[in-house]
C-alpha cells in the first residue's frame, strides 16, 4: 500500500516536467479586480520601511483581485506596496498581503515559503463591478480595514498615466519588480528562537492584460492591530483602475543580505497576528 503522504519518484519528477509549476514558475491566471494608488505622508513610509531599504516617494499602491492559479486554485488577494529603493534600484516593497477563499491557505504557505511574502489570512475580500462602477472591501478580525469605490472612465489625477503606464491591453509586459525580505526562523538547543539568513529578494514577472479601464477612486482605511494599513493615510488618491490580466514567468532573485537584528522589528507584524506580541 502506498502512503498518501508519499510521492513516488515519478510523481516527484512530474513536478519538474515541462509546463509544471516547479519548472516554469508560478502562474496567476484570470486575475480580475481593482488597483489603487495614493499619496501618503513621507514620514509614514519612512517609519515602515526596513533599514535595508531606502525611501523613494510617498506613494502607496494596492491591488484587490480574484485569482485563479495552478498552484493553489482560486482565492482572493490584496497587497500593499510602498515605493522604495535598494542600492539605487527603485521598486515596490511588499509591505503586507492578505488572502482568503478556497485556495487561500495554500497560497499563503507557498508564497511565504518560496519568497518570504508577508501573506496572512483575512476574513473576507469582496470585489464588485456593475457597469462603470466598482468597489472592494477587505476585513480582518471583524474590522473592514480597506474600502474603496471606483468610477471607471478616467484617473483621479494625470499621475495615473505614469503609474499605470505598463498596463497595456494585449501586450506581454515584463516588469513587476518588487522587493521582498526573506529570513529563517530557527530554534536553538536551549529552546530559544532566533532569526537567521536575512536576504533581500527581487521578483519579476510577465503580465498580459485582457482589459484595463482607468478609474477615479475614493479610499477609506480603518485601523486594526493585525492589519494596520491606516498607518499610511490617504492624503490624495492619485489613480485607480479595473482590469483583467494574467501573470506568468514569475521569478525571484537574491540581491543582498540584511541584518536580522536591525530589520526584523519591521517585518514581524505583517506576518504574524497580535497573540505573538502580547
Amino acid at each position: 500500500m502506498t502512503s498518501k503522504f508519499y510521492l513516488t519518484q515519478d510523481e516527484y519528477k512530474k513536478l519538474y516536467s515541462d509546463g509544471a509549476i516547479f519548472n516554469t514558475g508560478l502562474e496567476m491566471n484570470e486575475m480580475e479586480g481593482i488597483w489603487l494608488a495614493w499619496e501618503t505622508d513621507p514620514e509614514a513610509i519612512k517609519a515602515l520601511l526596513p533599514p535595508a531599504l531606502g525611501f523613494v516617494a510617498p506613494v502607496v499602491m494596492t491591488y484587490i483581485v480574484n485569482a485563479n492559479t495552478k498552484f493553489a486554485g482560486t482565492y482572493n488577494e490584496v497587497a500593499l506596496l510602498l515605493m522604495c529603493q535598494h542600492q539605487g534600484m527603485p521598486a515596490g516593497y511588499l509591505q503586507s498581503m492578505f488572502v482568503e477563499g478556497p485556495g487561500a491557505s495554500q497560497a499563503a504557505f507557498f508564497g511565504r515559503e518560496m519568497a518570504g511574502m508577508p501573506k496572512k489570512i483575512c476574513d473576507s475580500i469582496v470585489i464588485d463591478k456593475d457597469g462603470d462602477n466598482a468597489s472592494a472591501s477587505v476585513s480582518k478580525n471583524g474590522t473592514t480595514f480597506l474600502e474603496c469605490t471606483v468610477k471607471l472612465g478616467e484617473y483621479n489625477t494625470p499621475a495615473g498615466n505614469e503609474i499605470f503606464a505598463g498596463n497595456i491591453v494585449g501586450e506581454v509586459v515584463h516588469g513587476g519588480l518588487t522587493y521582498l525580505m526573506k529570513y529563517n526562523l530557527e530554534q536553538a538547543e536551549d529552546g530559544h528562537m532566533y532569526f537567521d539568513n536575512g536576504r533581500i529578494l527581487t521578483t519579476e514577472s510577465d503580465t498580459l492584460y485582457e482589459t484595463w479601464t482607468p478609474g477615479t477612486a475614493t479610499i477609506t482605511l480603518t485601523d486594526n492591530e493585525n492589519s494596520p494599513w491606516a498607518s499610511l493615510p490617504v492624503n490624495q488618491v492619485l489613480a485607480a483602475g479595473f482590469g483583467k490580466y494574467s501573470m506568468f514567468n514569475f521569478t525571484t532573485k537574491k540581491v543582498g543580505d540584511f541584518d536580522v537584528e536591525e530589520n526584523m522589528p519591521y517585518l514581524l507584524r505583517a506576518r504574524f497576528d497580535s497573540p505573538l506580541f502580547n
